[in-house]
């Protein structure tokens, strides 16, 4: 810590000098209030009235900036070439158009200040400038998404109280939410590399609109880099990566991506490996209850014997380390000025992942389970992609994307003393297709329409299978889900219209999807006492949305009523899986969830205070949760000599959830800001006293920066409330990894970071997380997070 501490007193006295630029009009008359900014708006600043802007905050000089003003056509110029001209004259705009035109919806074009729901964008730099260990942790780090953790190989993001297959990832522009995305809680976002991704946006609320099933939370849309075209004299070859390593995982990361372009083609190749050892979690347990979180005992097999052995080191994880590879390669090809073709390859593959709150589960005083780990988690993507920009009698702007993914999701258990391994095994194919228009109606650009189509079809193949690990003997197993295989079909259709009208935008749009699932159940024990062989399920959905826009310089007030939906999965429809005591059955009989929702919000950008805030209100019908069911009047079964109570997923009646959001930012200097975020969801059903699920309790982050030319020093806290033991869902939040008639206890952590540019092909981050090495687990977790953590990252290029 003292060392840690010196070295920032030593850094300190690195350059300070500032980079300042003027902007002036065509007649050099100085501009004020020109806003520069980076193009996920996290980093910005105002010219002052002699119009200068210190550039010293932006510290990537290949960053691209954007430059706006109302009364200026809007520049783009990274950071190197802007600092270069000292002087920038600013062109007049003769038409009142969006005074920021980055798409930070690559589905609809839409800019910042055309969306009606609450956005966050994270840069590269800002992932880098973290060194967030996946992906799920790169969200964490924003301090607007909760991320629940079943196992360190975990990561399940939490949006507006909706969570999992209720929350819609995508990567770049392909949806990753399949068949078998189920309810609880998941870790698929760890499968999209963190390292090499060029930036991630989050748009809360519902979004079925534009995005169709699933993204009623919201949507994550993670975007992997892309190549460079030649442009010019500039090089675009080039190799980069880097090392890190984290103390509290004993994680060592290596990177490496390597990309070169021509005129009209260009690709680029990239690899990561991951290797996470055994967790320590934090020592210090300023809640009060000295075992919350501990792992008193752990199965290591000797003499080819279980035997349940004490861990000494309490505070370390045993057994909860795993390993990660992720490949990149995407090619784009220019035909002509207008189009472009892209090729997009990726593959993520871990070693077998331990499950920890299962591994930490017993049967009266004896830990029930020797293992129990997803087995290899393989997710393979191959898409091409057709984009043009061209105003023709249909569209200006199109996006057509046909994928093809393979994903292999398997679960390894055994029974403590037992000789035989569960083995249940989980293929899905999924090919994909969707096409995304833009037409504007006028020259002046004030009126637009959005359309496209989209077509999915997902096959599910499952099996199950008992080995016997002195023998190697197999026999059959209750599969996961429908063992005869199952088929989900889906197309829908949507558009919508925008039309503005001086500082006003007006919204309104539908969409339509219809859906099929078709299962065939092999012979069970289940299967057969609930006398099924095929099933197939049908549903229907129309959605839409209206939404009001005012803006106004860097202000704007946006508000919306939409509706969304998300239609029932395999893994909702056919599962057969036993989670602590209670085994959940197949329902045939399910109708999609819909939503009614209501937000209002506003953000202002200023030279010394920027905020955003929003609140929202959502009526979920005909909910889908887990709720006792019955086989032939009995609510319990016996299997392998052991008692279940019997559930099965059912639609619920109707939930309220609402909440608020906000975010503040003082910029005390150009060098100094400070900023605060927080969230506050609640919820409740109707005519129903059980708690809603995915509830998180009150959190947020607050960070202190100060940067120099080539230097950013913070200082950080992330936070969570308590979150009481009445509010949890008794099937869905995991109560028993929380303190019994308690909770959840609420938490704080201190972290600090450092982030140097040496060179421009150098750059350094040293952090230390969670300082006071503080113990807490996120919510409904079943591993505690991370202690005391020290981070160093060494990012190259040539």
């Amino acid at each position: 810590m003292k060392s840690f501490l010196t070295l920032i007193g030593l850094l300190l006295a690195f350059e300070l000098s500032a980079q300042k630029i003027k902007f002036v009009n065509i007649d050099s008359v100085p501009i004020k209030n020109v806003l520069v900014a980076n193009l996920t708006m996290d980093e910005s600043i105002f010219s002052d009235k002699n119009g200068e802007v210190d550039l010293t905050i932006f510290q990537d000089d290949e960053e691209l900036l954007q430059i706006i003003h109302q009364s200026y056509k809007s520049i783009f110029l990274p950071k190197k070439i802007l600092a270069d001209q000292k002087v920038i004259v600013l062109e007049e705009e003769t038409r009142k158009i969006a005074p920021v035109e980055v798409s930070v919806n690559s589905k609809s074009k839409e800019s910042i200040y055309e969306l009606i729901t609450q956005h966050k964008a994270i840069s590269k730099e800002n992932i880098q400038q973290n060194g967030a260990a996946t992906s799920a942790d790169v969200l964490a780090n924003t301090g607007q998404v909760q991320i629940q953790k079943s196992q360190l190989g975990g990561g399940s993001p939490i949006l507006r109280g909706f969570e999992a297959s209720r929350v819609l990832l995508v990567v770049d522009g392909v949806r990753m939410n399949n068949a078998i995305y189920r309810s609880g809680h998941m870790q698929n976002a760890i499968s999209v590399d963190a390292n090499l991704l060029e930036g991630v946006d989050v748009v809360f609320g519902p979004n079925s609109l534009i995005y169709g099933s699933d993204a009623l939370g919201g949507v994550i849309h993670f975007k992997t880099r892309t190549p460079k075209f030649k442009i010019d004299s500039n090089k675009t070859e080039k190799t980069d990566g880097f090392l890190r390593y984290q103390s509290a995982l004993s994680a060592k990361v290596v990177n490496v991506c390597y990309q070169k372009g021509t005129k009209n083609f260009a690709y680029l190749f990239g690899v990561t490996r991951s290797e996470f050892g055994d967790l320590r979690m934090g020592a210090n347990r300023y809640h009060g209850f000295d075992n919350f979180g501990k792992v008193p005992y752990y199965i290591s097999i000797i003499n080819q014997k279980d035997s349940m052995l004490l861990n000494d080191k309490e505070n370390i994880v045993p057994q909860s380390g795993y390993t990660q590879t992720d490949f990149l390669w995407k090619g784009m090809y220019k035909t002509n000025k207008h189009t472009k073709l892209m090729l997009n390859f990726q593959h993520s593959t871990t070693s077998n992942v331990p499950r920890i709150d299962k591994m930490n589960e017993y049967r009266d005083s004896t830990l029930r389970f020797s293992e129990w780990s997803y087995g290899p988690q393989n997710r393979t993507l191959i898409s091409f992609g057709l984009e043009t920009e061209k105003v023709t009698k249909l569209f200006d702007y199109n996006q057509t994307i046909f994928a093809h993914q393979y994903l292999e999701e398997d679960r390894i258990s055994r029974l403590y003393k037992s000789n035989e391994r569960e083995q249940n095994s989980e293929d899905v194919m999924v090919f994909s297709f969707n096409s995304d228009f833009l037409k504007y109606l006028d020259t002046n650009k004030t009126f637009k329409i959005n359309y496209g189509f989209e077509g999915l079809y997902n096959r599910v193949e499952s099996e199950g299978k008992i080995v016997n690990i002195n023998t190697s003997e197999s026999s059959s197993l209750a599969s996961r889900y429908p063992g005869g295989g199952s088929d989900l079909t889906s197309f829908s259709a949507y558009v919508s219209a925008q039309k503005s009208i001086k500082n006003h935008i007006l919204k309104s749009g539908f969409r339509y999807t219809t859906s099929n699932i078709t299962s065939k159940f092999d012979s069970n024990e289940v299967v057969n006492l609930l006398k099924i062989d095929e099933k197939k399920l049908d549903n229907n959905a129309l959605t839409a949305s209206v939404g009001y826009v005012f803006h106004k310089g860097n202000y704007k007030f946006y508000s919306s009523v939409s509706t969304a939906f998300k239609s029932p999965n395999v893994d909702d429809f056919g599962k057969i899986f036993e989670k602590k005591g209670k085994l959940t059955i197949p329902n045939t009989n399910l109708s999609p969830e819909t939503s009614l929702n209501y937000e209002i919000g506003s953000n202002y950008m200023h030279h010394y205070i920027d905020f955003d805030v929003a609140c929202f209100y959502t009526q979920v019908y005909n909910l889908m949760t887990k709720l006792p069911t019955q086989i032939n009047g009995s609510e319990i079964i016996s299997r392998n000599g052991e008692d279940f109570n019997l559930v099965s997923v059912q639609n619920s009646g109707r939930a309220h959830i609402y909440g608020l959001f906000g975010v503040l930012k003082f910029k005390f200097t150009s060098r100094l800001e400070l900023t605060s975020t927080c969230t506050a969801t609640k919820a409740h059903y109707v005519n129903n006293q059980e708690a809603v699920g995915h509830i998180p309790p009150f959190y947020g982050m607050s960070s202190l920066s100060y940067k120099v030319r080539k230097i950013k020093y913070s200082i950080y806290s992330r936070f969570n409330g308590k979150k009481n033991w009445n509010d949890f869902n008794s099937l869905s939040d995991n109560p028993d990894e929380a303190v019994v008639d308690f909770g959840s206890p609420a938490w704080m952590t201190i972290n600090g970071s450092v982030f140097m540019y040496l060179y421009p092909s150098l750059k350094i981050q040293i952090a230390l997380e969670n300082v006071l090495d503080t113990h807490y687990k996120t919510f409904a977790s079943g591993i505690s997070a991370p202690g005391r953590n020290f981070i160093a990252s060494v990012y190259f290029k040539f």
